[in-house]
């Protein structure tokens, strides 16, 4: 059962950054907050009638029911006696939200949509809706879920797209039913037959038609609400808030390793989101449209798997825009308290971590801010996410470039790198969830295959496929190295431009990045770690079996186990290194020996302590590792880099960035 958070202190940020993004008339706003008459004229006139159910969709229900029961073996819920997972809510209600609750009963009257029992913010950037506790298979009791990040910076047209998309699989007679089977789908395989586990191939792909059907649908009522060009600058927009989010998630995981977590995680989403926003890669992607949102939906309904060009090409069912996250009292009160609720439900929150304003935790390190500043510069905004290869190009021809040739070619190369980098993050993402799907098949828990981007429960189709995956990824990575060895070069070209004292100790700098470099693959093993203890975390809070915990109570130690390791190897390289901290003498080995000190006291308490609470205690410890490193190995190259940049400078060089670097500080 979903479990309402309690009232917090509200931390003094004001909602209207959330409402940014948007363009909206104060008066539009006033006005949706008066009666019904007020509300309506937001609407045109047009009214969108239901659409039936294709009989394709009533033969994949009947088959999915079928294939389940045949498979009762491998499935530890039947979808038809699921319960919904616990969600950590605040509820929109006639007291906080009478606007926006008096919104979405009109849009679902014009929409001929299903209206829900009750609207619940959640923390994240998701808009779905589930089954009330207690509610049967055929019963309108749903709720609709809106993530307050999401609600922070769309629009009102934008919020009534993604609701609609939202109810649409539950309305009509025979759809809910399909949205029921593929919300609680999930199962083990176990020590089966090869018969059962083919019987649960034929029902990962019965399951896959079936989102797809319901994600056409789901497309064409999204167009028609919202018209062509609210669709259009859609997947861009969410999926920069999604990366947003993954950001926000990681840096708090850091931060909790570091006995502090942010105080209102929405309004940090936000604040991220509205200064990304204003950069140049999201016009890229807005021009472009090459983005994938990750809402399944919306993708297919840009990719013209779902809409028509009729539909593509229709007007918006609404008149005027607004800013829904204007329609809450208090919304920046009510994210600070759903917030700290989601803390409580995970475990960890404890005494004495300090729960700070997100302002506050981006002002951050002086000296950190700095150095971030001139790589900005140096790449152009693009500093790379993982160690910079140390090398120059394999390629003859572009090792025999001089310093202003290698700069003109890194030029025409940055929209290319973004696009990389971009590709690489998002195939990351599916390889890690692959990857701990198969782990988890192998130690027989029960999973839903979809959210790991899964076809079946058999673990050999989910070996293949995280390793189509990996192949996918170091693809990528072999392209990105190439640009970057380009950045070495220029390095190197304007090293040798310089004499003496200089040259020196830009080579002194060379070799000291070069020895950090020595940590990559330990800090990319736990990276990977921390990422992978996140997604636990979750599949362990979301409810599960009393075997399936046992399971995975051992891959979590197993987990610690590997985390120390690496940490321990990365000790040994870091005794040789010094950290570049003002007035610290330590070496970076005496820093990481602190925090595997206190990673072993807490992987005593595992026993002790919640299975969810541990795994994110994990991630934060591994990520506020890297953070160590990465500060560091940052210091040293921002140095670097600022000694190239003065001799192209001097030189008179045409930057990469048509900018003085002298403006940039």
């Amino acid at each position: 059962m979903a479990t309402e958070s309690q009232a917090g202190k509200p931390v003094a940020a004001a909602a209207a950054t959330a409402a940014t993004a948007t363009a909206p008339t104060k008066a539009m706003t006033k006005a949706i907050k008066s009666p019904l008459n007020r509300i309506e004229q937001l609407f045109t006139s047009t009214r969108l009638t239901h659409q039936q159910e294709t009989g394709l969709e009533k033969a994949l229900i009947v088959g999915r029911i079928l294939v389940a029961s045949a498979t009762a073996g491998l499935t530890a819920r039947p979808f038809w006696r699921a319960k919904p997972q616990k969600q950590v809510f605040q509820a929109l209600d006639s007291g906080n939200a009478p606007g926006l609750n008096l919104l979405v009963s009109v849009l679902a009257d014009r929409a001929d949509l299903v209206v829900p029992a009750e609207i619940r913010m959640v923390n994240g950037s998701r808009v779905f809706c589930e089954r009330s506790a207690g509610s049967g298979v055929r019963s309108g009791d749903i709720c609709l879920y809106v993530g307050a990040a999401f609600l922070g910076v769309a629009t009102g047209k934008e919020f009534c797209t993604a609701v609609a998309a939202a109810l649409a699989p539950w309305s009509g007679r025979v759809r809910p039913v399909l949205a029921a089977a593929l919300q609680h789908r999930n199962g083990k395989t176990g020590r089966h037959t090869e018969f059962l586990q083919r019987l649960a191939a034929v029902d990962g792909r019965t399951c896959e038609a079936m989102a797809t059907s319901l994600h056409r649908y789901q497309g064409a009522i999204a167009a028609r609400v919202a018209g062509a060009e609210v669709l259009a600058a859609m997947p861009a927009k969410f999926a920069m808030l999604k990366r947003c989010e993954s950001d926000i998630l990681a840096e708090n995981a850091q931060h909790l390793g570091e006995g502090r977590l942010y105080a209102n995680l929405p309004q940090a989403v936000l604040t991220r989101f509205n200064k990304k926003w204003q950069q140049p890669a999201a016009k890229d992607a807005l021009q472009n449209g090459a983005d994938d949102s990750g809402i399944a939906w919306l993708d297919a309904a840009m990719q013209g798997k779902a809409v028509s060009g009729k539909e593509k090409n229709g007007e918006s069912l609404l008149l005027g825009d607004f800013a829904p996250a204007r329609l809450v009292s208090d919304f920046a009160g009510l994210c600070a308290a759903l917030t700290l609720a989601e803390y409580r439900a995970q475990g960890v929150y404890r005494e004495g971590l300090d729960l700070v304003d997100h302002q506050q935790m981006a002002r951050g390190d002086a000296q950190l801010d700095k150095a971030r500043k001139i790589l900005d510069v140096f790449f152009n905004k693009e500093t790379p996410e993982r160690f910079l290869l140390m090398d120059l190009p394999s390629d003859a021809d572009m090792r025999s470039m001089g310093l202003q040739p290698a700069i003109d070619w890194l030029r025409n190369k940055l929209v290319d790198l973004r696009e990389l980098e971009r590709l690489l993050a998002k195939e990351r993402s599916v390889s890690e969830l692959r990857r701990l799907g198969r782990r988890l098949l192998l130690a027989q828990v029960s999973i839903d295959p979809a959210v790991f981007r899964l076809r079946s429960i058999v673990p050999d189709e989910a070996r293949e496929l995280a390793l189509d995956s990996t192949r996918n990824t170091d693809e990528l990575g072999i392209q990105i190295e190439k640009i970057h060895r380009m950045f070495f070069l220029r390095i190197w070209r304007a090293l040798a431009l310089e004499s003496g004292e200089t040259r020196a100790r830009g080579e002194r700098l060379v070799k000291l990045v070069r020895a950090y470099g020595l940590l990559e693959k330990s800090e990319a093993r736990l990276g990977d770690f921390g990422r992978t203890a996140l997604l636990m975390a979750r599949v362990a809070e979301g409810g599960i079996a009393k075997d399936d915990e046992k399971a995975m109570l051992g891959l979590a130690d197993k987990q610690a186990r590997a985390v120390q390791y690496e940490i321990g190897q990365m000790i040994q390289v870091g005794a040789r290194l010094p950290i570049l901290t003002r007035g610290s003498h330590q070496n970076l080995a005496g820093l990481l020996s602190e925090q595997n000190d206190q990673l072993k006291v807490m992987s005593q308490a595992l026993s002790t302590k919640s299975l969810g609470g541990f795994l994110r205690d994990l991630s934060g410890r591994c990520e506020a590792v890297r953070a160590i490193v990465w500060k560091q190995y940052s210091l040293a190259l921002a140095e670097l880099a600022g000694l190239c940049m003065g001799v192209e400078k001097a030189h008179g060089i045409k930057p990469l960035r048509l900018v003085s670097y002298a403006a940039e500080n």
